[in-house]
């Protein structure tokens, strides 16, 4: 009769250690980190997407239309991963649907598409004088000076870049810079859970289908109008 009081009382006592436990992990949970985890979760489930509302036909006096309205299509993506590997296998097959139309941009590094790289900044002003726009560019740069710095040239940058975002292979290749071009637009633009960003503008309507049919392929990646 002893010996089973004392298998209920220690019972007992795994019951409320127990207990215990689960009430000090869901103090911590909801209150001492409640903050951090309601941030984390509400970066999930809200994100910021942009709609331009169409306008309206235009006309002369006499009624004719001199600008009218028409469909486009953007390549958005949302942020899915902080996993560089995947997000760059990701923008990989987005570009390989892309390369398919001429007029595609790229984001707006200014550095050229084609190996060997140059950069694109303006040398003088209109009026003669030296233009600091690249001196600027550096400045402003994330990676400058731990990655990158003004004596380097357009390869070196483009190396440097194919490095921080960690991409394998030949960085002369078209699709390396098209992917670094997507990746830079993508930081410029403060790329997050809560901010998708727009990878190509008035894509075809075959783009549009591709990307809809590998959409298994293509996380986070999404069509708009």
């Amino acid at each position: 009769m002893r010996e089973t009081k004392y298998r209920f009382l220690i019972l007992r006592i795994i019951m409320a250690l127990m207990l215990a436990a689960i009430a000090v992990r869901l103090f911590g949970l909801q209150i001492v980190e409640g903050d951090k985890y309601l941030q984390s979760a509400s970066s999930r489930l809200d994100s910021n997407i942009v709609s331009r509302a169409p306008r309206g036909d235009i006309m002369d006096k006499y009624g004719r239309v001199l600008v009218t309205n028409e469909t486009g299509y953007s390549v958005t993506m949302k942020y899915t991963t902080s996993d560089d590997g995947k997000l760059n296998s990701i923008i990989r097959n987005v570009v390989t649907i892309l390369s398919r139309s001429d007029d595609v941009s790229y984001g707006s590094m200014p550095i050229s598409m084609d190996s060997p790289y140059m950069f694109l900044f303006e040398d003088t002003n209109n009026d003669g004088t030296v233009n600091d726009e690249k001196k600027a560019w550096f400045d402003k740069n994330r990676y400058c000076p731990k990655y990158i710095n003004y004596d380097m040239t357009a390869d070196q940058v483009i190396a440097a870049y194919a490095g921080i975002y960690e991409l394998t292979g030949d960085i002369n290749t078209l699709e390396t810079r098209r992917i670094i071009g997507i990746r830079y637009e993508a930081e410029k633009q403060s790329f997050s859970p809560a901010n998708p960003v727009t990878v190509a503008e008035n894509v075809d309507v075959d783009t549009v289908t591709a990307i809809k049919e590998f959409h298994d392929k293509l996380p986070g990646i999404s069509i708009s109008e």
